[in-house]
């Protein structure tokens, strides 16, 4: 009997016993007279047993790759190479089950990361390697039921929006930035993919959107704003600030201009009229001699949800329910 032979025979006898990415319910499968993911461990066919079931046609795909690489056993990446290709997926489905059944989440870098991880480690989602052995290089870090990945606020949106993480977390500058700058075609990339007001603020952070300028440009702003003059806005928020301003004062026109920090220096530096811009303390206002000519809006920060994951995952809205209880205690 042949190594093909008895690899049919024994995969009779065990099933796959992991959590299915697409049954979401622990697989019984013996896959009749084809192959599983235990045999071929067991036979040297594969070097590690992959996250996935390995399906009847898979399995043919296998052993052809196998035969081909002159009967050494497949590294996890040549696996997935093979698998890839016979199923036809993504991948970014490939990324998803080899993580097997945990969820992923998009936390976000900077000064919210600490208190957004222990959202989600309250409602039971933890790493050991994210409390112990967290440094600024690292993105990813996994625990039992779910994978962190360490994310650039203002790419958290785009992350959840691809599908590429179940959750998220960023403020709503992020979000609606992402929102209002989309440019493909189709709109795809709009925040459809999304869900970002089950909880309307996560209380991460205490900012909102001011309208400043040095005092002494504040007549002449407001008499621009009166007459329907140009107005030089300074912003590293342009597409917030031009929805925004357009809407509040719609007989007004403005020139936005886009910068990617020292925002504040821009009226004394380059002579705009004013900046639209997030405001903390007021620290940074004050170093630089401006005063708030008016609020704007609030910056919430926000959970997003991807619309796919709640369909498919009835643990999505579990996490999101613990996590709003929080919250609202």
């Amino acid at each position: 009997m042949n190594n093909l032979e008895k690899i049919k025979r024994e995969s009779n006898k065990k099933t796959c016993g992991v959590i299915c990415p697409r049954q979401e319910k622990k697989c019984k499968t013996k896959y009749g007279f084809g192959f599983n993911r235990a045999s071929l461990l067991d036979f040297g066919v594969i070097e590690k047993e992959p996250k996935y079931c390995i399906s009847t046609e898979d399995g043919a795909e296998i052993m052809d790759a196998w035969n081909v690489k002159g009967r050494k056993p497949l590294s996890p990446e040549e696996l997935d190479e093979v698998v890839l290709k016979n199923r036809k997926l993504t991948p970014e489905y490939m990324m998803k089950i080899k993580y097997g059944a945990r969820l992923s989440v998009a936390l976000p870098s900077g000064i919210m990361i600490g208190r957004a991880y222990e959202l989600f480690a309250r409602a039971g989602l933890r790493s050991r390697d994210f409390e112990e052995k967290f440094d600024d290089k690292t993105y990813e870090y996994q625990g039992p039921e779910a994978v962190f990945n360490v994310t650039k606020p203002s790419d958290v949106p785009q992350a959840i929006d691809g599908g590429y993480d179940d959750f998220g977390i960023c403020g709503f500058d992020s979000k609606r930035e992402y929102e209002l700058s989309n440019i493909t075609p189709s709109g795809a990339m709009a925040g459809r993919g999304f869900v970002s007001d089950f909880i309307p603020d996560l209380g991460l952070c205490n900012m909102t959107f001011k309208v400043c300028g040095l005092p002494e440009n504040k007549k002449k702003f407001a008499e621009r704003l009166k007459n329907g003059l140009p107005i030089v806005v300074a912003t590293a928020y342009p597409a917030i600030a031009m929805d925004y301003l357009s809407k509040k004062y719609p007989n007004a026109r403005f020139d936005i201009r886009t910068l990617n920090g020292k925002v504040e220096s821009a009226p004394a530096r380059y002579g705009d009229d004013a900046i639209f811009e997030i405001v903390g303390t007021g620290a940074a206002l004050e170093a630089n001699r401006l005063e708030v000519y008016s609020n704007a809006m609030d910056n919430p920060t926000r959970l997003l949800l991807s619309r796919v994951a709640i369909r498919k995952d009835p643990r999505i809205m579990q996490v999101a329910e613990k996590i709003k209880e929080q919250v609202l205690s």
